[in-house]
């Protein structure tokens, strides 16, 4: 293994110089831990947020309520959820990647465990929406991981994250199959959170992320974070100093203050920030492309679960087939994975290649399962895993788009619009039309998203700002 040996005069680098010597040069520990911890908090937040789907008619049993309080609870839980993105984005790019991490999965975990003890239904409410407020930082894991991985293999090894996601929503299937027949839903939440208690300690193994820093202007701490990757990664950092090479805008502003005030008032800033002129048109693009992919994986999945293999509203379900279902947002991932970093295969390569391969895979199979014929279940499995793809590629482009400063604020306005297409999906799968319409509409919302995938810009093997 070529290492780099230490000297009295090491010269000055760039940021994204080093980080690619610490991944060339090293043993690649370090990137397993990240990627380990950070799939690990992914599938956390997939198993969480995917316990609607059991617990709210489950609920409903247990305080014999009628089907308008799982409508109550699914929207105040959105609800949460709505905020918690809108304010901890932002918050992100203002006191650090990790910090926030630390704070919501903390948060996370404590009232989802104690939503498993809420004696009545209102606490209950009231414990998820608080839950689901932290979850809304589910989008700073992936812009950390994207920080400090290699140009080279970015793509590739983000996604990782993106497949935790689907083990997520596998394992939530499978815990809810082995605990709520025989032992309740109670018992399901507590030990669907308990096992990601042990997240926590390995997450204070990391540490920030040293492009954070650097456009902090905060310059020896992001050297210091990169000498601590290297030891952790078995070699040693090959520079003396950094080289400027950001735009630096929130440092060259001075050191923001962590008052709440100060904090809120610097995530308005960068909200604003997403609209100035160097930003704006990618805003606008983004943010329609993650309405519709959102509209259309939401309808997929929604139909997937409450019209192909509904119950009667009540605390029963086809765990078998659900299960079946969700495997394929694990395989379809999995199988693009070795694409998102080679843009120079034609059509399918790069971020924007796999994005319209999954988009335009996923089309007439979902119009063909919309109708009542052999293999129905085969093309709604084909659907949900191409459209499964484009969303998740949808969310390691994006945040390459944009300079470290409103990285996970532009993440975080993309997704607070796509609660519309998830609104809209809603209203569509539980409306009175036939599942053929329904389908056929789906598939011209994920059409247009195709066509607008023509103008994405290509960031696979293109260094971050």
């Amino acid at each position: 293994m070529a290492t780099n040996t230490s000297t009295d005069a090491k010269p000055p680098m760039t940021l994204n110089a080093v980080l690619d010597d610490i991944a060339a040069t090293g043993n690649g520990l370090w990137y397993v831990r990240v990627i380990f911890i950070m799939a690990f908090n992914q599938v956390m937040l997939a198993v969480e947020v995917n316990m609607l789907t059991f617990v709210t008619y489950c609920a409903e049993e247990t305080w014999d309520l009628g089907d308008t309080a799982g409508d109550v609870l699914v929207d105040c839980v959105y609800v949460g959820l709505f905020f918690g993105t809108m304010l901890w984005g932002p918050i992100a790019d203002v006191i650090g990647r990790l910090y926030t991490l630390w704070i919501t999965m903390a948060f996370t975990l404590l009232f989802n465990l104690l939503s498993a003890v809420a004696p009545t239904f209102a606490i209950f409410v009231l414990l998820r929406v608080l839950a689901g407020f932290f979850e809304g930082a589910w989008i700073v894991a992936l812009t950390y991981v994207i920080e400090i991985l290699p140009v080279e293999d970015r793509g590739s090894q983000t996604n990782f994250i993106n497949c935790a996601w689907g083990v997520g929503t596998v394992a939530c299937s499978v815990v809810a199959w082995l605990t709520i027949p025989t032992y309740g839903w109670r018992v399901y939440i507590a030990v669907g959170t308990l096992v990601f208690v042990l997240a926590l300690p390995v997450l204070y193994t990391l540490c920030e992320s040293p492009r954070w820093l650097a456009d902090q202007g905060r310059h020896k701490e992001a050297l210091e974070a990169l000498e601590y990757m290297a030891a952790a990664n078995g070699t040693v950092v090959p520079c003396s100093s950094l080289i400027t090479e950001f735009s630096e805008e929130t440092g060259l502003q001075g050191p923001v203050s962590l008052s709440i005030w100060g904090v809120l008032k610097k995530s308005v800033v960068n909200y604003r920030g997403l609209f100035e002129p160097e930003n704006r048109t990618n805003t606008i693009m983004m943010s329609s492309a993650a309405v519709l992919s959102s509209m259309s994986y939401t309808a997929a999945l929604l139909y997937d679960n409450d019209v192909l293999l509904g119950s009667d509203n009540s605390c029963s379900f086809n765990y078998k087939e659900i299960t079946v279902l969700a495997t394929s947002e694990v395989v379809a991932i999995s199988l693009v994975t070795p694409l998102l970093d080679r843009p120079e295969i034609p059509l399918v390569g790069g971020r924007r290649g796999t994005i319209q391969l999954g988009v335009f895979a996923s089309i007439v199979p979902m119009v063909l399962s919309g109708y009542a014929i052999t293999g129905q279940y085969v093309w709604a499995y084909l659907a949900r895993a191409g459209i499964l793809v484009a969303y998740n590629i949808i969310y390691v482009l994006l945040p390459e788009m944009f300079s470290t400063s409103h990285r996970v604020t532009a993440i975080a306005f993309a997704t607070l619009v796509s609660y519309l297409g998830g609104a809209l999906a809603c209203w569509l799968i539980y409306s009175d039309l036939e599942n053929s319409v329904m389908m056929w509409v789906v598939a011209a919302t994920t059409l247009v998203l195709g066509f607008m995938t023509c103008f994405f810009p290509e960031t696979a093997q293109v260094e971050l700002s």
